[in-house]
C-alpha cells in the first residue's frame, strides 16, 4: 500500500482585486516559489466590513483575476467561496469555512509587509493565524515591525514594487496609459466591459493580502 501523499500546501491570497495587477501577481508568484508553497488560490472579496467604497461587481473581479493568473494554472487558481458564503467579508471565517471543506490541506496567509502591523487588530487574529500562518512579501515604502511577527510567521527577505489598485483605477478613469501595469489579456477586459470609466472609485488601495478586517 502506497504512502499518504503529504498535505498541500496552500497560500490564500485575499483582496479587492480592483483591478489585479502585475504586482499582485508578483507577490503570489514570490509567495509561491520562494515561500514553500505548492499552490496559490486567489480569493476575492464579495463585501468590505468597514463600507469601503464598492469595487465593481464581483463576476468582473474573478474573471480578471483568472485572466491574470491563467500561465500559472494549475498551481495557481481562484476561490469563489466569499461569493457561495455571501455577506460581509471576515478573514478568520473565510479560512475556517475552507479548512472545513479541504481539510487534506495546510494553508499560510500570503500578505504584505504592510499588513504585518495591523493583523493584531483583525477579527479573531489569534485564532486567523493559528489556522493559517503567514507568509510575509515585503513591500516597498513599508517597514516590517520590528517586534516578533506572529507564531509560524515567514518573512521573505524580498522587497516587491507599491503600485497599487487605486493608481491604476485612477489611470483607467483618466484614460492614461497603463502598460507594464496589466497583462493586455486584463486591460483588453477592463475595456470590453467599461470598467473604471469616469471615476477613480473601487475597493481596497491594492495592498498585498488586502482583507475585510474586525
Amino acid at each position: 500500500m502506497p504512502p499518504p501523499s503529504p498535505p498541500r500546501r496552500v497560500g490564500l491570497f485575499g483582496g479587492s482585486f480592483d483591478p489585479p495587477h502585475v504586482c499582485h501577481l508578483l507577490v503570489a508568484v514570490t509567495a509561491l516559489e520562494v515561500g514553500g508553497l505548492d499552490e496559490v488560490w486567489w480569493i476575492p472579496l464579495l463585501q468590505h466590513a468597514f463600507g469601503q467604497k464598492r469595487p465593481e461587481p464581483f463576476a468582473d473581479r474573478v474573471e480578471m483575476v483568472h485572466r491574470l493568473i491563467a500561465p500559472y494554472a494549475p498551481r495557481m487558481r481562484v476561490d469563489e467561496i466569499e461569493a457561495r458564503r455571501g455577506g460581509t467579508s471576515y478573514t478568520v471565517d473565510t479560512v475556517a469555512a475552507l479548512r472545513a471543506i479541504h481539510p487534506e490541506a495546510r494553508f499560510r496567509m500570503v500578505v504584505g509587509g504592510d499588513l504585518l502591523a495591523e493583523i493584531e487588530r483583525w477579527k479573531d487574529a489569534g485564532e486567523l493565524v493559528r489556522m493559517a500562518p503567514l507568509v510575509v512579501v515585503g513591500r516597498e515604502g513599508s517597514e516590517i515591525p520590528g517586534r516578533a511577527p506572529p507564531p509560524g510567521s515567514l518573512l521573505l527577505p524580498i522587497t516587491l514594487p507599491a503600485y497599487g489598485s487605486t493608481a491604476i483605477r485612477a489611470r483607467l478613469a483618466a484614460g492614461d496609459r497603463v502598460e507594464g501595469l496589466l497583462p493586455e489579456r486584463v486591460r483588453e477586459y477592463i475595456e470590453a466591459r467599461g470598467l473604471y470609466r469616469g471615476a477613480g472609485a473601487g475597493g481596497d488601495d491594492g495592498r498585498p493580502g488586502a482583507r475585510a478586517r474586525s
